[in-house]
């Protein structure tokens, strides 16, 4: 690489390229100017005939060539080359103000300059011998120089038009209208395109050679290292900034100066050109000594000849540093590697040899030097070892996984160690070449912890057995370690939990802290030989709990100072339990109002506590040793204290009201409780009898309670008992599934009255009130004012819901009469009632004093003076029982009851043999009523005893009108009430009933229900034997649908068992229904009963009946019930067998 600058100036006749290139261009141009002007003359004096002007004018155009090729070949040969360096000097550098003029300057230069030379033309235009091309090229070829083409073009257009311009026209003209005047103008303009176009080139080559200079003086001085540059005469033509620093030389003072003087090495007074290579130390020029890497390269010219050096070095001080850290850490390395134990070795995954470290070596009994031919071969590990050597080494080089194992190796000299090997693939370019690893020697490692392992195995045993948590504190670095069974004891993971004395305010409890710290530092100190204390500690789950720890230091450091403490955690939560206990019992029985008395297990009193005498009058040393009995009064008889006794032995404990006798002789009334104290193996050793006198609080009691629990103006309960009573009575409802109902109103327009009469005429009517309603109500009635005019009235075991709608009613009925007021007045009033009921819509007490209230609200809302259920389906329901009840009563004594009767057909003959009696009522109000809608209510109201004798009475009377018509006997079944049978004496109202009606007993069936049999075994048998002893027929109604027991079967006089029709219905079509009718026929049958098909409405009912000998049948498909005069017409219409 040349400098250019940097090694002088050749003045030779041999040139560079470069050189070669300007000198030519320059030459081409001297020709073709030389041409130009010597041809254009020639042409003149063709033209002109004027040898003389053209002499003239060949000869300036002459000069006027090699002038300005002169210039030109001077400002090419100046021109920098492409790889100049900064700040060197060139004879250019003087144009470079010029080059650089902004383009308005440029053009005015142009316009001043063309003028100027114009006018000077039109100063010498005095015909074809004036130099028109050599006064007007100046401007032009300045202008182009300066500006490059568009001013080199503007000066040659102004320079010409105003030298015309310039002249007297007729002087223009005159010129102008010569031939060869003509053509040295046009070669005028000619010239000045060529001259621009030419200096436009040189403009645009030197912008790109001062752009390339720049880059690379900017490359130099980026570059780390020092660079300095020397012409061939050992002159510095160019340095850097990083030699201006390492050398400590400016480069304004350093360009000119010999090499030597700035380059000097330590120990020499200048730098030789053989000494100026390798690292050596240099001498700034501050006279500090810099070691330095130094490179020196040599530059020629293209032929060969020597153009200057380049020398580049760099300082060396921070590498020489790193150099030596590299090595102690390398030295380091090695001594830390020795005394772990622990070496370096690769093996390639071509030839499986490599490099090991001597460590490695060492451990494995081998010379480092020389190379085993394969490293850790099968002379080093045993049988099992060497294949899982062998294994892990295959993964390696196979699938690239990393080993971590521990090996046993026996060295060639017989000496069996434990090592550790890690080892990880070496990839390049994602193969594997090789794996690399270390080994470490842990032999004595493994002893160590073998024996560890024993010791812990020991000591983990005792601390198990002991319950106790161990800890051990390094006082310097502050670890503390614990046992698992610490941490364990208060619910935290081992392993997680830090409970150092710097952590111990997170965990211990803040009144115990200082006393912990304390304790501690005072055995740091030496001041206690031991550090114990007691502790609360919060547990895993956030409570307290007590700890007892101790410990001391066990070792020391070199200086005497504390380094390790060891101890125990024991836990005393139960120990600090019972003494607080034992605190509180002391303190309890000191200072207890109650009086105690302790005994022995033979009831002899051990002790007594102050109270004791202050409530019996005896001190502790007069009952000291006497019996326990010493308070027994004559209130009680021996039952009630063996009552006492028997409570202690079985539960441990009793307590209740007692009547003891003081000391005084006085019986007073006490709360006693009497409990057993037990030892360890369960026997009694003492009993506690704590005692309270509750002669004051007994009769307060009475008197709060009233007041509590009643109102203040009738005494009657107040809302408070009510809630009691009511919470109770639901209690009561819930466990014996009975009925239960709230009653709660209030007086009609009591404010009315209020208003009228005063207060005062208001509360002694609410008295009169509850006094008449009290009267009317049972013993187990409820009845309580809530306040103001509202009371309620709570109805516990009602048989039936209707019961609240009577006692609603009657309580409406007793309101009729006025009230006669003490002062004369006369008050006529009626209440409006809600009812509430259980089970119902409400669950609880507040429930149902909620429903109440809204159906009274909606009682008076509907008219007052009536009742109102919660429920208006159940209002609707009451009312509709009640009301049917009341009409049922009547129609017995009016006669709106009559009978129908459906026959019952013999299944072999088809013939009518009996019929069943069916009641029917015809109700005044809703005409014919179905048995379904009256008969459920008779039931629940006991009214169906007084209906079924009227329904037995009527059959029978019946039967005897039809015998008398002359009828053929027919059996009569009438249905029997379970209520018939309970009440008793049935068997006497049938007997009755024959006798009076005539009717033949043997003609009469009585159908009874499954139900009744199995109630009363006994009373039932007894009546029914009565009536089978009187020839009457008994028959079981809807078999199988109750108890379906079989022992009544065989039990009770039967004589008929009738199918239920919901079997009958299912005959055809259900295999269920079917298998049981069968069964039913079969096991009828078997024990000599008849067989009675209920509800059969088909053929084929029938014939499966008959098929499988059903006796008798009844239903729609031979006749519905027929009022008496249809079913006599049916019976006749019937052929006589």
């Amino acid at each position: 690489m040349i400098v250019p600058g940097a090694l002088g100036t050749d003045h030779s006749m041999i040139f560079t390229p470069r050189q070669r290139f300007i000198a030519l261009a320059s030459l081409g141009y001297a020709v073709f100017a030389l041409a130009w002007i010597f041809l254009s003359d020639q042409l003149l004096a063709e033209l002109t005939d004027s040898s003389r002007i053209v002499w003239l004018s060949t000869a300036k155009g002459v000069a006027f060539v090699f002038i300005t090729t002169a210039m030109l070949f001077f400002a090419l040969r100046a021109v920098p080359a492409a790889d100049a360096l900064r700040a060197v000097a060139t004879p250019m550098n003087g144009l470079r103000p010029l080059l650089g003029w902004p383009r308005w300057l440029q053009y005015g230069f142009a316009l001043v300059s063309s003028l100027s030379f114009a006018f000077m033309h039109f100063s010498l235009a005095h015909g074809p011998e004036t130099p028109v091309l050599q006064i007007l090229i100046l401007p032009i070829i300045v202008s182009a120089a300066i500006g490059g083409l568009w001013p080199g073009l503007w000066a040659t257009v102004l320079g010409a038009s105003a030298s015309l311009l310039l002249m007297p026209p007729e002087a223009a003209a005159q010129l102008l209208s010569i031939p060869s005047e003509k053509l040295r103008w046009v070669f005028l303009l000619a010239n000045g395109l060529l001259i621009s176009v030419l200096c436009e080139t040189l403009h645009r080559a030197w912008f790109r050679l001062e752009a390339s200079r720049s880059t690379q003086a900017a490359i130099l001085r980026s570059v780390g290292d020092a660079i300095i540059a020397v012409d061939e005469r050992g002159q510095i033509s160019y340095l850097n900034p990083e030699a201006e620093r390492i050398t400590g030389w400016p480069m304004g003072e350093a360009l000119g100066q010999e090499i030597g003087a700035v380059l000097r090495r330590s120990g020499l007074d200048a730098v030789h050109a053989a000494a100026l290579s390798g690292d050596l130390t240099l001498i700034r020029r501050d006279e500090a000594e810099i070691p330095v890497s130094l490179r020196e390269t040599a530059i020629h010219h293209d032929d060969g000849r020597a153009a200057g050096r380049i020398f580049a070095f760099s300082d060396e001080r921070e590498r020489r540093r790193m150099e030596a850290a590299l090595k102690h850490q390398h030295d380091l390395l090695k001594d830390m590697s020795a005394m772990a134990e622990l070496g370096a070795w690769e093996v390639d995954a071509a030839s499986l040899q490599g490099p090991l470290s001597e460590e490695v070596a060492r451990i494995c009994g081998l010379d480092a030097a020389a190379q085993p031919p394969l490293l850790f071969g099968p002379h080093l590990f045993s049988e099992r070892w060497r294949l899982l050597f062998e294994s892990a080494m295959a993964r390696l080089f196979g699938e690239g996984s990393a080993c971590d194992m521990v090996l046993a190796l026996q060295t060639p000299g017989g000496v069996e160690k434990w090592v550790r090997l890690v080892a990880e693939p070496v990839l390049v370019e994602g193969h594997i070449v090789a794996v690399r690893g270390a080994m470490q020697d842990i032999s004595t490692q493994r002893r160590t912890e073998d024996a560890l392992r024993e010791s812990e195995v020991r000591y983990a045993r005792v601390i198990e057995g002991s319950e106790q948590g161990f800890w051990v504190w390094n006082v310097q670095t502050n670890q503390f370690d614990i046992s698992p069974r610490f941490a364990s004891m208060l619910g935290y993971q081992f392993g997680k939990w830090d409970i150092s004395p710097a952590r111990w305010v997170d965990y211990l409890h803040p009144q115990d802290l200082a006393r912990a710290h304390t304790s501690i530092e005072a055995h740091l100190a030496g001041r206690t030989p031991l550090h114990e204390v007691e502790f609360r500690i919060r547990t895993a789950s956030g409570q307290w709990k007590w700890i007892l720890t101790r410990g001391r230091i066990v070792e020391r450091d070199a200086e005497g100072r504390p380094l390790i403490m060891a101890g125990t955690h024991t836990d005393i939560s139960v120990r600090k339990e019972t003494e607080l206990a034992l605190r509180r019992a002391a303190a309890v029985f000191q200072n207890a109002r109650e009086g105690v008395v302790i005994t022995d297990a033979e009831l002899r009193i051990v002790m007594t506590n102050a109270a004791f005498t202050e409530i019996t009058g005896y001190s502790e040393a007069e009952v000291l040793g006497k019996p326990g009995t010493l308070m027994r009064s004559n209130r009680h008889d021996e039952a009630f204290f063996k009552g006492i006794w028997e409570s202690v032995a079985q539960h441990g404990h009793w307590q209740g009201e007692y009547w003891g006798q003081i000391k005084d002789g006085r019986v007073a009334p006490v709360w006693l409780s009497i409990s057993v104290v037990r030892d360890e193996q369960g026997e009694v050793c003492n009993y506690v009898q704590v005692f309270s006198d509750i002669s004051s609080l007994k009769a307060s009691e009475e008197r709060l309670d009233h007041l509590a629990h009643h109102d203040a103006l009738t005494q009657l309960p107040n809302r408070l008992l009510l809630f009691t009573r009511l919470e109770h009575g639901l209690a009561v409802a819930q466990r014996d599934g009975s009925l239960l109902a709230l009653l709660m109103f209030d007086l009609d327009r009591f404010k009315d009255i209020n208003d009228s009469f005063g207060h005062l005429v208001g509360d002694q009517l609410l008295q009169l009130l509850a006094e008449r309603i009290g009267a009317r109500l049972r013993k187990t009635d409820f009845f309580a004012r809530l306040g103001g005019d509202e009371f309620t009235i709570l109805l516990e075991h009602l048989a039936r819901l209707e019961d609240a709608a009577r006692v609603a009613e009657e309580l409406i009925h007793s309101l009729e009469t006025p009230f006669q007021l003490p002062n004369g007045i006369e008050v006529q009033c009626s209440v409006s009632i809600g009812i509430s009921l259980f089970p119902g819509y409400g669950e609880t007490a507040e429930a149902l004093l909620q429903q109440a209230d809204a159906a009274m609200y909606r009682a008076k809302a509907e008219g007052r003076g009536r009742f109102q259920y919660y429920s208006s389906s159940m209002t609707d329901a009451a009312r509709d029982r009640i009301s049917i009840d009341a009409r049922l009563r009547r129609a017995i004594t009016r006669g709106e009851l009559f009978l129908h009767y459906q026959p019952q057909v013999e299944l072999h003959s088809g013939r009518i043999v009996g019929a069943e009696a069916l009641v029917r009522w015809q109700d005044p109000v809703e005409g014919l009523l179905a048995p379904a809608r009256f008969i459920p209510i008779a039931e629940e109201t006991g009214l169906i005893r007084e209906l079924g004798a009227w329904v037995l009475r009527e059959t029978c009377r019946q039967g005897r009108a039809w015998l008398d018509a002359g009828l053929p006997p027919l059996r009569l079944a009438v249905n029997v009430s379970a209520q018939q049978i309970r009440h008793g004496q049935f068997d006497q109202l049938v007997e009755q009933v024959l006798r009076e009606t005539g009717f033949p007993a043997n003609q009469l069936e009585l159908e009874l229900t499954e139900s009744v049999l199995m109630d009363a075994h006994s009373e039932v048998a007894r009546l029914l034997d009565n009536l089978r002893a009187r020839q009457i027929r008994i028959a079981i109604d809807d078999f199988g649908t109750g108890y379906s027991s079989l022992v009544y079967l065989k039990r009770f006089p039967l004589d008929v068992l009738k199918i239920d029709k919901g079997f009958v219905d299912g005959l055809v079509h259900d295999r269920d229904d079917r298998a049981i009718t069968l069964a039913i026929i079969s096991m009828a049958r078997a024990l000599g009963f008849k067989v009675l098909a209920e509800g059969v409405e088909d053929p084929e009912q029938l014939m499966i009946l008959q098929a499988h000998g059903c006796d008798l049948y009844q239903g729609y498909f031979f006749s519905k019930p027929l009022p008496a005069q249809e079913f006599v017409q049916r019976l006749q219409a019937q052929p006589v067998s």
